[in-house]
């Protein structure tokens, strides 16, 4: 896949944003083609697998919950775990 670039990176947030205002079943819903589900703006503005492929890679953290890393068994994969 090649890298994600800063416009598809906005367009992504874009996709997050509206996906927020207007809620579905699943993820795959917001780029279906049945007449119940479809909206052209989720299809024009980026393709499904390409969304699914920067989802996948796409991470946040709080710093401040990073644990003591003075600790003797500290985690430094802590922000990649699953909690």
């Amino acid at each position: 896949m090649l890298d994600v670039t800063v416009q598809e990176m906005c367009l992504f947030l874009a996709i997050i944003v509206w996906i927020g205002h207007n809620q579905r079943g699943t993820l795959k819903d917001y780029w279906s083609t049945l007449e119940l589900y479809f909206t052209a703006f989720y299809r024009n503005t980026m393709k499904r697998d390409r969304f699914y492929h920067i989802l996948g890679f796409i991470h946040f953290s709080l710093n401040k919950n990073e644990p003591d890393n003075t600790y003797e068994n500290f985690d430094h994969l802590w922000k990649i775990r699953a909690n």
